[in-house]
């Protein structure tokens, strides 16, 4: 299974995790608890502890399952620890006051944890970038590229012609990058995700309609008949290649 099908695999099964999580589990647990704990402990303990088992299945999951989980460990809270027992309401202030308490924390905790690790997964992605600046900074000597009749300059960001003819061609940042990345391969294929990643960022993965629109911009300005491409090639349902290579070694 490749990199991006578990990623889908996973993303599926999130949407399957939520509904079994608030039908099967948390109520398992409470069961488990009541059985277990709930004869020994005063009813203070025993909110305490059902607000630590509400936030801990909450960790991660969306709103309405952290609002699905407050409610139901309040009705537990009522329907087993409460006299009268066994009669599902929400009558009091005080039931109100801990059904809000619940809802808040469960959201805030889950809240917090989601940023967290969305804040990691960007630092580890400004990471890489830098890695990769750093390891073509330290590549010696720095090589320009032929495209067809167009010599590439990376470092400089330059393009003139072979052809002695007087042309200015202005790219994009992203034209650049995508240029860059391509031309790097030296005629290989490059795949859409490996594209998308590199110049856009690992949420981008799925955006193929970026990767179509600047493609058919570089075609534009590069390619002597855009719609009949010979320099920057697609390979249907796989990627790209450029027809490209290095061609000389700049002296320090």
């Amino acid at each position: 299974m490749s990199g991006r099908e578990q990623k889908v695999f996973w993303e599926k099964l999130r949407w399957v995790a939520s509904p079994i999580l608030v039908l099967l589990v948390m109520p398992t647990t409470l069961y488990i608890f009541r059985i277990a704990l709930s004869e020994r402990l005063a009813l203070s303990s025993c909110t305490l502890i059902l607000l630590v088992i509400t936030v801990i299945f909450s960790l991660g999951s969306r709103a309405i399952v952290s609002i699905l989980l407050s409610v139901e460990s309040t009705l537990f809270l009522n329907y087993y620890l409460t006299p009268p027992f066994h009669s599902f309401r929400v009558a009091t202030s005080g039931d109100i006051v801990t059904l809000i308490v619940y809802i808040f924390a469960s959201i805030s905790v889950s809240g917090l944890i989601n940023l967290i690790v969305t804040k990691q997964s960007e630092i580890e992605n400004l990471m890489k970038r830098l890695e990769n600046v750093k390891a073509r900074s330290n590549q010696s000597p720095e090589a320009s590229y032929l495209l067809g009749h167009w010599q590439i300059d990376f470092e400089k960001r330059t393009i003139s012609s072979t052809l002695g003819e007087s042309s200015h061609v202005h790219l994009t940042p992203i034209e650049w990058q995508l240029l860059e990345v391509l031309s790097r391969a030296e005629g290989g294929l490059v795949k859409q995700e490996q594209i998308l990643k590199a110049v856009w960022g690992e949420k981008y993965e799925k955006e193929t309609n970026y990767l179509r629109l600047y493609l058919s911009q570089l075609r534009k300005k590069l390619e002597a008949s855009p719609k009949r491409p010979e320099l920057l090639l697609t390979e249907s349902g796989s990627g790209y290649r450029a027809i490209a290579h290095k061609v000389s070694a700049r002296s320090e």
